[in-house]
Formats: structure tokens, C-alpha cells, sequence
């Protein structure tokens, strides 16, 4: 697997939040919670990408970084499908993943994670295969560890991965996420203060050592703790994944984000 393939792995599994969609949204169509104010708001209500944690590194504008060779706007979904399918297999890719919109879906994907809900439409993971599976039974129904082995293959991947070339292909890229994040948020803020924003709020997320409790008022099971179901999708997503899962992606999240905020 080329270093640049494994980029790309990094950066569509940091969208996995939007398989919390299928697996515990179902069938809502939940909207995008934006994160600043509209542009057409007066200076005073819209507020810039949060301070960041002393010693954080943000990555300049994006004119400061053109990169001739970046791809063309056309060329983009072809030239990460490309390297998908050399780091997955054209199969597995084309099961797992959208292949259009690339750069926008990751983008949206991030900025998403802390949201309640993430819209259908700009997911990047598509369903993972196979059933939710819940014990304990009706009367008190919790997360099965046997859905751990359902993310197991991502969890590999992402924890395998070689960080330091993750970072500098993310600062190669990064020109094309910031045009992709002027358009969804406040033009001024910078991507990259909220990507490690939301860093740090998944590596917040503290996972029961045992299952929550669920309830199943419908079709699809939500937790029984209100605290819990108001989480956003980012912090379902690690609950779902099991504790020995959740704690292998928080420490790779951890490795990059010290990467962001080291210095050069």
C-alpha cells in the first residue's frame, strides 16, 4: 500500500461517522448542523473557528499552499478512487465507499462529527454489512461485543497507518479541504482548527467499560441514557465500536493530533 493511498484510508475512516446514520439513525433524514453563523449575519454573530490549544500549528490559507500538483477539480474523485482501489481492492472500494464528491463528503464528514446528525447525502461510508446485534433481550437490550468484529477490517486499517506521512500529505491536500470548507462554513475560519477541535472532542468521548442500556421506541434501538442519545455522531460512532476499538482509534486520532501540534 503506497503512503498516499493510506492517506486517503485516514481521512474516509475520520468520515465513518456517517455510517451512525444507517446504524442508528435508520431511515430520518437528518440536516447538517452548520458550524458558524451564515455570512449574510453581522460581524458580531458570526463567530471564527474556536482558540486553539496553545502550540497548535495551523496550516496557512490556501493561497499561501498552491500546489501545481494538485489535481484538477475533474480529475479529483478519479485520482482518489484510484488510490482507494489500489489500497482496497476495486471491490471492497466500491462496496464500502462513495466515489463522487470526495473531498466535499470528508470535509462535511468532519465538521458533522459533533453534530447530532449527519445527512444521507453527504456520507462517504456506505452501510457496514450485517445486522446490529443486541443481548440481555427485551427487557434490558445492549450492544453486543459481537458487532466488534463487523468494523474490525477498518479498525486495522486505521490504526495501522503511518502517521507521519498522513500528515504530510494533509498539509500536500489541504488547499483543496479548505475551499471545500469555505463553502459549508464561515469563509474565514480555517479547516484545519476545526479539524483539531473535533480531535479533541472525540478523544473526550469516554467509553463505558460495559454496554449502555437501549431502548426501542420504534424500529431502531437509541440509548436509554438522554445524555448518551444526545451525543453527536462522532462520539455514537466510538460507542458502537466497542471499548477494545474505540481505544485503538482514540490513541491513532491522539498520534496525529500531536503531529498537528508539534513543531516543525
Amino acid at each position: 500500500m503506497n503512503r498516499f493511498a493510506k492517506t486517503l484510508l485516514w481521512l474516509v475512516f475520520i468520515g465513518l461517522a456517517g455510517l451512525s446514520v444507517y446504524l442508528w439513525i435508520g431511515d430520518e433524514q437528518p440536516k447538517l448542523a452548520p458550524l458558524s453563523a451564515p455570512v449574510g449575519e453581522s460581524e458580531a454573530a458570526r463567530p471564527l473557528s474556536p482558540p486553539a490549544p496553545a502550540g497548535v500549528i495551523f496550516v496557512p490559507p490556501p493561497e499561501a499552499l498552491a500546489d501545481p500538483a494538485l489535481p484538477a477539480a475533474a480529475e479529483r474523485d478519479a485520482a482518489l478512487t484510484n488510490l482507494g482501489q489500489a489500497a482496497l481492492g476495486a471491490a471492497l472500494f466500491a462496496e464500502f465507499f462513495e466515489s463522487t464528491g470526495i473531498v466535499r463528503r470528508i470535509v462535511v464528514s468532519v465538521d458533522a462529527l459533533p453534530a447530532p446528525k449527519l445527512a444521507l447525502k453527504d456520507r462517504l461510508l456506505r452501510a457496514v454489512p450485517g445486522q446490529f446485534a443486541v443481548e440481555g433481550g427485551d427487557a434490558a437490550p445492549r450492544r453486543s461485543p459481537r458487532n466488534d468484529a463487523r468494523y474490525g477490517p477498518l479498525v486495522d486499517a486505521f490504526a495501522q497507518l503511518d502517521t507521519a506521512a498522513l500528515l504530510a500529505h494533509y498539509r500536500q491536500w489541504y488547499p483543496l479541504f479548505q475551499q471545500a470548507y469555505a463553502e459549508i462554513a464561515d469563509p474565514r475560519a480555517l479547516f484545519n482548527n476545526r479539524l483539531i477541535a473535533v480531535i479533541d472532542q472525540l478523544l473526550a468521548v469516554k467509553i463505558p467499560a460495559s454496554p449502555p442500556r437501549l431502548v426501542r421506541p420504534g424500529v431502531y434501538y437509541r440509548y436509554a441514557d438522554a445524555a448518551l442519545e444526545a451525543q453527536g455522531v462522532g462520539a455514537k460512532m466510538l460507542l458502537r465500536l466497542g471499548p477494545a476499538n474505540a481505544a485503538r482509534v482514540q490513541n491513532k486520532l491522539q498520534e496525529f493530533r500531536a503531529g498537528l501540534t508539534a513543531a516543525p
